[in-house]
Order: C-alpha cells, then sequence, then structure tokens
C-alpha cells in the first residue's frame, strides 16, 4: 500500500498485465515470457487470436494461468476485448463461469450526434 508506482507506456505498445497483489514476480516475468512468444508468433493479430492466447494461455498451473482458479475462491470470471474501428467500436464480454457472450457494436457517427445534441 502507500507506495504508487507509475510506468509511462507507449500507447502502441503491446503489454500484458499482472496484477502484483495476485501473482509473484517470477510469474509475472513467465507471463510477459508467454506474452513475447505469443507475439513473435503472431505479428499482426486479430482480436480472436488475443483471446484465444488469454483463454488458453499457461502451463497446467490453474493458480497461474492466463484463465486462472485458485480453488473457486479467486478465479478469472470474465474477459473483454473492445476494438475500435474507423466508425465503430466493438466491444466483446465473455462470462466464463456461465459460458456465455455478449457482443455490442457502437456506431460513432450516432455517438457524435448524441454528443452535439447534448451540447
Amino acid at each position: 500500500g502507500k507506495s504508487k508506482h507509475v510506468k509511462v507506456l507507449n500507447p502502441l505498445g503491446q503489454y500484458i498485465w499482472s496484477a502484483a497483489t495476485l501473482y509473484p514476480k517470477h510469474i509475472r516475468e513467465k507471463r510477459e515470457t508467454w506474452f513475447q512468444n505469443w507475439l513473435s508468433e503472431k505479428p499482426e493479430f486479430t482480436k480472436d487470436s488475443l483471446l484465444d492466447f488469454h483463454l488458453h494461455t499457461g502451463d497446467g498451473d490453474p493458480f497461474y494461468d492466463l484463465v486462472m482458479n485458485r480453488k473457486d475462491i479467486v478465479q478469472t470470471v470474465s474477459v473483454s476485448s473492445v476494438v475500435k474501428m474507423e466508425n465503430k467500436i466493438n466491444f466483446q464480454y465473455l462470462e466464463l463461469l456461465k459460458n456465455e457472450k455478449i457482443q455490442e457494436e457502437l456506431m460513432l457517427n450516432n455517438l457524435h450526434a448524441i454528443i452535439d445534441s447534448q451540447s
């Protein structure tokens, strides 16, 4: 608690984040290696390939795999993705415990019209 750590990142970069409170340093480094290895195999990736990475990467240890389960007490419950295209944003939410998928699209032209009408 009392210390704050800030790391400035390139907004065009590709990063993986693992909570320091959930994962010891050697596991955070292992997850970073998984991500870097995946990036080297997929220099141009899609939303689906990234979701596949998130859902299936690990070494078989449910305590530390990307979809984590620690005796049903602490676990990954969902995976979300947001893809911004020229005129729309696609949001996908995977509810892992209920095996449900919610997908929504927001048209940016409509968003501009809504914002303009509220001004």
